[in-house]
C-alpha cells in the first residue's frame, strides 16, 4: 500500500451512471481550425490554452480586428443630412469586417472560455450598430433610388436576395412558388425541411423541454401533458447559453430576432442542429465541458431585472461579468433538486462563480440541506459525502469558511527487513493539507499567521489566487519533501545514507494547477491558498481538525451551535430560518468548550522551589511522546506563553529549530492550572550546588532575614523597618538569561500548538535557577545597599529611623529602575520597629502543586 495517498475532491470511479471527463493529461490546445475542428497540437505549459500556431495566428487576428475597429471608431456618422451616404457606407463595410474578426476570434480562440461572455457582450453591441447602419443606409438608398432609378430595380434586387438563400430553413416555401414543382430547388428543399424536422424531433426527445411551442410539455416518465416546472425553464436557458457562447455573428442575430425556441431550431441549418443535438447528448452524460453552462442558466433563471442582458429566443440572458453574479441558495436548491444526476459533491466547484458562492453551498451541505451520508440508498440523491469528500471531512473547518482542497496522509513509517537481494530500504512520509478561505472573510488573514507562527509543527505556504503571489514569508527549505527514501544493502548502514526525494512541494503545485485546468478555472480566485505541510514524518493526519480549532481559538472558542446558527442566519432563507434554528437548539452536540482562564502575568506566581518528587514526575511526563492534551490544556498553554510574550519575558521564534521541551499542566493547591517546564541540562548534582552556595554564603532561607534585621537593629535601636516583595514574573525570575553558560544559552521550549519561544529572563525550572538568582540579586542590590536585603522575592527594607524611610524606599527604587524591577512596600507610616510583628522567618512563596 502506497504511503502517501492523495485525496482530491474527483469523479467517484465506481459510478456508473455518469462519466466525467476532465481535460485531459496531455493539455491540447483549446483553438478551432478555420474548419471547425478541434486542434490536437499539446501545450507547451499548463498555464497557456493556445498551442504556438494557435497563439500566433490569435495575436495576428487580434491586431487585425484593433485596426478595423479603429477605422469604424475613427469613421463619425452626424444625425441628420450632414453625413453622406459614402461615409455611412464606409462605416457600415468597416463595421461588418470588424464583426467578422471578432466573431472569429470568439468562436475559435475563446470556446467555453470564461471571457467569452464578453466577447459576446461586444459582439451583439456592435452587431446593433452595424444593424442600424444598414438601416439608414438602405433608407438613403431608397430615397435616392425614388428619385433616380425605377421601382423595378428594387424588386430585382430583393429577388436576387430571395434566390441566394433558397435552401435556408428559415425563407418560407411560398417564397418558392415561382418556381415548377418538380424543380430541383424545391425537391432539395423538402429533403432539407424533413432532415430539419427530424432533427428537431430528436433534441425533443432528449430534451422535451425545449419545445415551448405549446403552453405544456409531454412528460415521458408520467406519459402527460404538464406545465413547463422550472427545470424545464433552466433547460432552455441552457439552450440560451449555449448560443451565446458558441454561434456565430449570424445565428445570434437571429436569436435576437426569434421569440420562439421551437421556430428558431425549425428554421436553423442542418450542421447547427447536429451540433446542438451532440451538445445535449454530452450534456446529459454529465461531460464536464457543459456543465459551466447550466451554471449560468440557472444564474439567467434567476436574474435580476437591474442586471445587464439581452434578449436570446424571447428571455432575458446575462451579458455582465462574472464579478457581477453570484450562485445563491436558490441556485444551489435548483441544481441540487433537478439536476442532481449530473451535478455532485465531485464537480460541484464547477457550478460556483465566485469563491464565496462555494463557500456558500459546501456550508450548506455541512448542514445536511443537501442530503445524508446515507450509503444504503443509491437512489436518494446526497452531496454530504465525508468519506469520499476532503472538504466535508471535518464540519467544523466548513462552517468556519475553511475549505479543504486536497490532502496527503500516511501510514506508519516501517523499516523493511532485509530482501533476498540484501537490499534494506527506510521510507519517511509527512501529512499534508490544502486549503481554502475568502479574502472577504477577516479570519483568513489571521488564520494565516496563527498557522505560520506554530513553526514547530508545520511548514506553512499562503497564495493570495487573485494576483498569484505568495503572502506568507518563504520557507527556508525552498521545496520540503512529501515522501523520500533511502536504501543500502544493510540496515545498518541505513543512518549514513542520504535521502531521495520521492514527493515534494513542487509535485503538490503541479497537482494544484492541473485541478485549476480541469475544474476550478472558472471560479474567482478571490481567496487565500494554504498549503500545510506537517513537520513531523509518520505522524497521523490531524491537519484539519487542527486548522479547524485554530479558526476556533481565533473566535474565542466559539461552540458548534453557535457556529450553525450563524451560518443558518447568514445563508438559509428568512422564512426557514426559524424552523432552522428550532431544530438546532434541540440538539446535543456533546461538546465542551474549553473554559476561558485567567490573567497569570501580574496576578499570579507558580512556585520556583518544586519538591524533588514532584519535579521527577514532570520530566517523567515530559519524556512521554504520546502524551495527549485536553484542549483546555493546550488553551491555558497557549494563552500563558502569549502573555509571557507581551511582557517580554520569552520571545516568539520565527524559524523551526529542536525544541528543548514543552509544557507540563499541573493543578495548583488553589485548583487553577499551571505550567511546569522540565530542562534536562545534562548531569548536574543540584544537592551539591546547594550546599556549596550556603558556604559561599548564599542562604535562600527566611533565617537570612532574621539575622540581618537584627544585625540592623542592634547597630540603630531606633530603626524601623517593613516587610515588602520584589515583582517577579508568572514562572521566571526578573534576571536576564545567562548567555554565557552553556547550560543556558539559546534556552527554548515549544507549545502543543507547535509555536516556539526562547526565554529572556531566567525562567525557574531551569536547574539552580533560584540560586542563579540569588547570586543575582546579592550582586546588584544587598551589596549596593545596606538598608535592604532581599531573599528570593521576600525583603526587608530598613531606615535607622522613622524619618529615614522615605529615603531608603527611593535608594531602593532608583536600583530597581536600573533592572526594570518593581516592589510591593508598605507605606512609611506602617513601619514598625518590632520584628517580631513581621514574620521574617516566613518567606513569600508561589503557588505550589497539588501533589
Amino acid at each position: 500500500m502506497s504511503p502517501v495517498q492523495s485525496q482530491q475532491a474527483s469523479s467517484p470511479q465506481a459510478s456508473k451512471r455518469h462519466s466525467f471527463h476532465p481535460i485531459p493529461n496531455d493539455r491540447q490546445c483549446r483553438a478551432l481550425h478555420k474548419d471547425g475542428s478541434d486542434c490536437r497540437e499539446k501545450l507547451l505549459q499548463a498555464s497557456h490554452t493556445l498551442c504556438p500556431p494557435h497563439n500566433q495566428e490569435y495575436k495576428k487576428i487580434y491586431e487585425s480586428y484593433k485596426l478595423k475597429e479603429k477605422r469604424y471608431v475613427s469613421i463619425k456618422i452626424e444625425e441628420g443630412e450632414a453625413s453622406t451616404t459614402e461615409r455611412i457606407g464606409a462605416k457600415l463595410a468597416a463595421g461588418k469586417e470588424t464583426l467578422e474578426l471578432r466573431d472569429q476570434v470568439n468562436r475559435r480562440f475563446f470556446n467555453f472560455s470564461a471571457q467569452n461572455r464578453g466577447h459576446i457582450k461586444w459582439i451583439l453591441k456592435l452587431q446593433s450598430e452595424v444593424s442600424d447602419l444598414g438601416q439608414k443606409l438602405a433608407a438613403r438608398e431608397a430615397r435616392e433610388a425614388a428619385s433616380s432609378s425605377p421601382p423595378a430595380r428594387t424588386v430585382r434586387v430583393i429577388e436576387t436576395t430571395v434566390y441566394g438563400s433558397l435552401l435556408d430553413p428559415a425563407v418560407p416555401m411560398s417564397r418558392l412558388s415561382h418556381l415548377q414543382p418538380d424543380s430541383p430547388v424545391i425537391l432539395l428543399r423538402k429533403i432539407v425541411n424533413a432532415t430539419v424536422a427530424q432533427l428537431v424531433q430528436r433534441i425533443y426527445s432528449i430534451v422535451p423541454a425545449l419545445n415551448d411551442s405549446s403552453s405544456v410539455i409531454f412528460d415521458k416518465v408520467s406519459n402527460t401533458e404538464r406545465e413547463p416546472d422550472e427545470q424545464d425553464i433552466v433547460l432552455r436557458f441552457l439552450f440560451r447559453e449555449l448560443l451565446l457562447y458558441k454561434a456565430d455573428a449570424d445565428v445570434l442575430a437571429r436569436a435576437t430576432r426569434t421569440q420562439s425556441i421551437d421556430t428558431f431550431l425549425r428554421e436553423s441549418f442542418i450542421e447547427d442542429l447536429e451540433y446542438y443535438l451532440k451538445f445535449f447528448e454530452a450534456f446529459l452524460e454529465g461531460r464536464n465541458d457543459t456543465l459551466r453552462l447550466l451554471r449560468d442558466a440557472v444564474c439567467d433563471y434567476l436574474l435580476d431585472p437591474q442586471s445587464l442582458s439581452t434578449t436570446l429566443l424571447g428571455a432575458e440572458v446575462s451579458t455582465g461579468e462574472d464579478s457581477s453574479r453570484s450562485m445563491g441558495i436558490k441556485g444551489w436548491d435548483i441544481l441540487f433538486m433537478d439536476f442532481h444526476d449530473i451535478v455532485g459533491w465531485w464537480n460541484i466547484e464547477l457550478f460556483a462563480i465566485q469563491f464565496e458562492d462555494l463557500v456558500m453551498v459546501k456550508s450548506l451541505i455541512a448542514c445536511l440541506r443537501y442530503g445524508q451520508d446515507d450509503h444504503g440508498d443509491d437512489n436518494v440523491p446526497t452531496w454530504y459525502l465525508p468519506d469520499e469528500d476532503v472538504s466535508q471531512e471535518c464540519v467544523f473547518a466548513v462552517l468556519q469558511g475553511f475549505i479543504a482542497v486536497a490532502k496527503g496522509f500516511c501510514e506508519p513509517d516501517e523499516l523493511s527487513a532485509e530482501t533476498e537481494k540484501s537490499i534494506a530500504t527506510e521510507q519517511e512520509t509527512r501529512c499534508y493539507l490544502v486549503g481554502r478561505m475568502s479574502k472577504k472573510d477577516p479570519m483568513a488573514r489571521q488564520l494565516a499567521q496563527e498557522l505560520i507562527e506554530r513553526v514547530a509543527r508545520f511548514q506553512v505556504l499562503v497564495y493570495d489566487r487573485e494576483i498569484s503571489e505568495l503572502v506568507s514569508p518563504p520557507l527556508t527549505d525552498k521545496d520540503p519533501w512529501i515522501r523520500r527514501s533511502r536504501s543500502t544493502p544493510t540496515k545498518k548502514a541505513l543512518s549514513s545514507t542520504s535521502w531521495v526525494t520521492e514527493w515534494s512541494l513542487e509535485n503538490i503545485l503541479d497537482d494544484l494547477k492541473f485541478l485549476y485546468d480541469v475544474r476550478d478555472r472558472n471560479m474567482s480566485r478571490d481567496y487565500y491558498e494554504f498549503i500545510i505541510i506537517d513537520r513531523t514524518p509518520g505522524r497521523a493526519f490531524d491537519i484539519l481538525d487542527v486548522v479547524a480549532d485554530a479558526l476556533s481559538k481565533l473566535k474565542g472558542d466559539m461552540p458548534l451551535d453557535q457556529i450553525i446558527r450563524q451560518v443558518i442566519q447568514k445563508y438559509f432563507p428568512a422564512e426557514e430560518q426559524d424552523t432552522c434554528l428550532k431544530g438546532v437548539a434541540q440538539m446535543d452536540f456533546g461538546h465542551a468548550t474549553p473554559p476561558a482562564s485567567q490573567q497569570y502575568m501580574g496576578s499570579r506566581v507558580r512556585c520556583w522551589d518544586v519538591p524533588g518528587s514532584v519535579a521527577d514526575m514532570i520530566r517523567a511526563d515530559s519524556r512521554v511522546s504520546s502524551r495527549v492534551l485536553c484542549p483546555s490544556e493546550s488553551r491555558i498553554i497557549a494563552k500563558v506563553s502569549a502573555d509571557l510574550e507581551s511582557h517580554g519575558v520569552v520571545a516568539l521564534i520565527p524559524d523551526y529549530e529542536p525544541p528543548r521541551t514543552s509544557p507540563i499542566v499541573m493543578k495548583g493547591i488553589d485548583g487553577l492550572d499551571d505550567l511546569y517546564f522540565a530542562y534536562d541540562l545534562g548531569p548536574i548534582d543540584e544537592s551539591a550546588s546547594r550546599r556549596k552556595s550556603l558556604d559561599l554564603g548564599l542562604d535562600t532561607s527566611g533565617n537570612n532575614l532574621v539575622e540581618f534585621s537584627q544585625a540592623y537593629q542592634h547597630a540603630h535601636p531606633s530603626a524601623v523597618f517593613a516587610k515588602g516583595r520584589i515583582n517577579i514574573h508568572y514562572c521566571a525570575w526578573p534576571a536576564p538569561m545567562l548567555t554565557l553558560l552553556p547550560h543556558y544559552s539559546r534556552l527554548n521550549f515549544c507549545t502543543p500548538e507547535g509555536r516556539m519561544y526562547r526565554w529572556k529572563a531566567l525562567p525557574f525550572d531551569v536547574p539552580l535557577a533560584s540560586l542563579l538568582w540569588q547570586c543575582f540579586v546579592n550582586l546588584e542590590l544587598n551589596s549596593k545597599l545596606p538598608c535592604v536585603r532581599l531573599v528570593q522575592t521576600t525583603l526587608v527594607i530598613c531606615a535607622e529611623d522613622r524619618d529615614g524611610a522615605k529615603a531608603s524606599i527611593k535608594a531602593l527604587l532608583d536600583i530597581g529602575k536600573e533592572h526594570g524591577w518593581t516592589f510591593s512596600i508598605p507605606p512609611a507610616a506602617s513601619w514598625t520597629s518590632d520584628l517580631k510583628r513581621l514574620g521574617l522567618g516566613t518567606l513569600w512563596e508561589g503557588v505550589r502543586p497539588a501533589l
